[in-house]
């Protein structure tokens, strides 16, 4: 049995799994890569978009895996409202973690690996698709990064 424990505990193959394909944008940074055993969230594109607890105006929890279930989602940082009004100009929605939605107990953008004003776009599979560390030209970068997967 002790010979099969990677098999028994594969949290890091089963949620850490990180691809590169047409469907994700590279955003140039090296990927933190999880062991079959070891999970290592990581908003890099290409992975599974990280689980957080999030707080809404009610109070209620909500988990960021729920966010995306039925479309694109842009996830921004605390001072990313420019990105929230780009996802909604394409009529995709849009949410600024720490104003509309607060997390509970982890730091969104150390986990996602960006700035305040950076976002990443999640697909409806639960992958990011895109991640902007910082938030510059961001109805451009966004519609950019439509314009890609809509090639696909």
């Amino acid at each position: 049995m002790p010979a099969q424990r990677e098999q028994f505990w594969s949290d890091g193959q089963q949620f850490g799994y990180i691809y590169s394909s047409t469907a994700v944008i590279d955003d140039g940074t090296e990927a933190e890569v999880s062991t079959v055993s070891d999970y290592r969230p990581t908003g890099h594109p290409g992975a599974r978009a990280p689980h957080l607890w999030l707080k809404d105006e009610d109070g209620s929890r909500r988990s960021t895996l729920e966010l995306a279930t039925d479309g694109f989602v842009v996830l921004a940082g605390s001072k990313g409202r420019a990105w929230r009004a780009a996802a909604e100009a394409l009529g995709i929605r849009g949410w600024v973690i720490g104003e509309d939605l607060v997390p509970e107990s982890v730091d969104f953008e150390a986990r996602y690996g960006i700035e305040s004003t950076g976002a990443v776009l999640v697909r409806p599979d639960g992958h990011i698709a895109m991640r902007a560390r910082t938030g510059t030209d961001c109805a451009n970068v966004l519609s950019a990064a439509f314009a890609h997967l809509a090639h696909l």
